[in-house]
């Protein structure tokens, strides 16, 4: 049984991409969330698994509750583009910061809004988005940025892990940010706005 469900963690996320992986793999509830940086609700969520539920479960249930992260892209959100880019790029750069830089992507999240960035090259949000980057030990803003710079074939360094992560998305058929699956099932019974009590409350039956 173990080692089935080491094997279905796995098969859920490519290895490049494990970094997305927050506490045990071979856990016995594992919580996916497609996340969109640009979205309100998807931040509300964000917050409260990070600083409540995740560390409530590693202490009085240690190693049970893993959370993946995915990226759910909004494309009708120009900027929601460039933040998930530039989460991909921190993938490939400093891989052990995702769950930093993602914190700080959806702390500011609406200086990214379509009401703030309207009048905005995309180079000019790439600069910013990097000048957020490098408040992170280690990452130059420069050679950040030159993950998302485009190439004289208009293609950045994360092209490719754009269009695997946006297909992911499509073939599983997702929609609204963020929606969750608990052990591989989408829950539309979990919402944004659950407290920690909620989640508790839903997720110990599986503990039992």
């Amino acid at each position: 049984k173990t080692k089935t469900k080491l094997i279905q963690s796995f098969m859920a996320l490519a290895p490049k991409f494990l970094c997305q992986v927050l506490g045990n793999r071979d856990a016995l509830i594992t919580l996916e969330f497609y996340y969109d940086y640009a979205c309100p609700y998807s931040k509300r969520s964000f917050d409260r698994i990070v600083k409540e539920v995740f560390p409530y479960f590693e202490e009085n249930h240690p190693g049970k509750l893993q959370i993946i992260f995915k990226n759910q892209i909004q494309g009708w959100h120009p900027s929601s583009i460039y933040m998930h880019e530039s989460s991909l790029a921190m993938v490939q750069m400093k891989p052990d910061s995702f769950y930093e830089f993602s914190q700080i992507l959806f702390d500011h999240q609406e200086e990214f809004f379509d009401s703030k960035t309207d009048n905005k090259t995309r180079n000019q949000i790439y600069d910013e988005i990097s000048e957020l980057a490098s408040q992170i030990e280690g990452v130059d803003k420069e050679e950040f940025k030159g993950y998302l710079t485009l190439n004289d074939q208009g293609y950045n360094k994360v092209y490719i892990d754009m269009k695997y992560v946006i297909k992911i998305g499509r073939q599983n058929s997702i929609h609204v940010s963020p929606t969750v699956l608990v052990n591989g099932l989408i829950d539309n019974n979990i919402s944004s706005s659950w407290s920690l009590e909620q989640y508790v409350e839903h997720l110990s039956p599986i503990l039992d």
